[in-house]
C-alpha cells in the first residue's frame, strides 16, 4: 500500500504512531490504528486495505479487543462502499465471537435491509433496539426504531419476504 508520507507525520504527530518501536505487536497496533485511522476520514478502500493486511496474520490474540474493531470497521466501510453482503460476513463474525453491541446489529441489519432480506433486517433492528439500554442510546433507539417501521411497510409491500 502507498502509504503517503504527509499522512504518516500525520499519524506520528498526532499520537496514532508511536515513533521508534521495532516490536511487532507494536507495528500491528500502529497498522490498526492507521486502519481506523482511515475509517475516520472515510477513506473505505484504504481502510479496508489495510484491515485486510492486518488480519491476514490470522487472529491477533484470542478474543482480541483489536480484531472487533477491526472488523467492524471493514464491515462498516464495506456497508459505505455499497458491498452489503461482505459487510454482513464481517458483522457476522463478531456476532459469533459473542458481541452485543447495538451498532453491530443495527448495521447489519442495514445490509439485509439494502439486499431487500427484510425478515434478517428486522430481526437484526429488533436485536438492536433491546441492546439499548443508557439514554445516551436512546436515540440510536429512535433511529433503529423508525427504520423498522419503514422495513415492515416494504416487506408487506413485497409479500412479507
Amino acid at each position: 500500500m502507498d502509504f503517503g508520507k504527509s499522512d504518516f507525520e500525520y499519524l506520528k504527530e498526532n499520537g496514532f504512531i508511536e515513533s521508534g518501536s521495532d516490536d511487532s505487536d507494536n507495528a500491528v497496533l500502529e497498522h490498526a490504528k492507521i486502519a481506523v485511522y482511515y475509517f475516520r476520514k472515510r477513506e473505505h478502500d484504504n481502510c479496508i486495505s489495510f484491515v485486510n493486511d492486518i488480519l491476514g496474520v490470522g487472529p491477533l490474540i484470542e478474543s482480541c479487543i483489536i480484531d472487533t474493531i477491526l472488523l467492524f470497521v471493514r464491515g462498516f466501510s464495506f456497508m459505505q462502499l455499497g458491498e452489503y453482503a461482505k459487510a454482513i460476513h464481517d458483522f457476522d463474525a463478531l456476532v459469533k465471537d459473542g458481541s452485543e453491541r447495538h451498532e453491530i446489529y443495527a448495521s447489519r441489519g442495514v445490509c439485509h435491509h439494502r439486499l431487500l432480506n427484510y425478515k434478517l433486517a428486522i430481526s437484526d433492528l429488533k436485536s438492536a433496539i433491546t441492546m439499548c439500554s443508557t439514554t445516551l442510546d436512546e436515540e440510536c433507539k429512535m433511529g433503529y426504531t423508525k427504520l423498522l417501521k419503514r422495513i415492515y411497510a416494504e416487506d408487506e409491500k413485497h409479500g412479507g419476504k
